[in-house]
């Protein structure tokens, strides 16, 4: 729900005014980070909230995801990630932490670039990911 999400930003970019600071970005995290991965419906909602509290902020989310497509399309900037660590689906989205194969250290068949290889029809990862980074536990 728009106004939930909005509720959840607001306060961040309202403390860091009051610190002289100005919000740059929203990245969603967890559970909802991966939902809005793959559900238009919910990537649209954290875009319509991240637009409406300020249509400037950079929006993170998975490369060639449903969120970055949603965020693209109404011109909300968005950064898109890879992460270097994580192995990857045919699709393009992350493998589930409770797989053993989750995580990777080789630039192998799971990698982001041999993702894009595979996905590219359905859900190509960006040349130049805006972000690559490990992924946190």
């Amino acid at each position: 729900d728009e106004k939930l999400l909005k509720e959840n930003i607001e306060p961040s970019d309202e403390l860091l005014e009051t610190l002289g600071g100005k919000l740059h970005h929203v990245k969603p995290h967890g559970a909802l980070y991966n939902t809005a991965a793959g559900e238009e419906a919910q990537a649209g909602a954290i875009v319509q909230a991240v637009r409406d509290t300020d249509p400037s902020l950079i929006l993170y989310g998975l490369a060639g995801s449903a969120l970055i497509l949603a965020a693209r399309r109404i011109g909300q900037p968005c950064a898109e990630e890879v992460f270097a660590d994580r192995s990857y689906q045919p699709d393009g989205s992350l493998v589930p932490r409770t797989r053993p194969d989750a995580r990777t250290t080789s630039l192998g068949s799971s990698s982001p670039c041999a993702a894009a290889r595979r996905a590219a029809p359905c859900r190509p990862l960006p040349r130049r990911p805006h972000t690559a980074r490990p992924h946190a536990r």
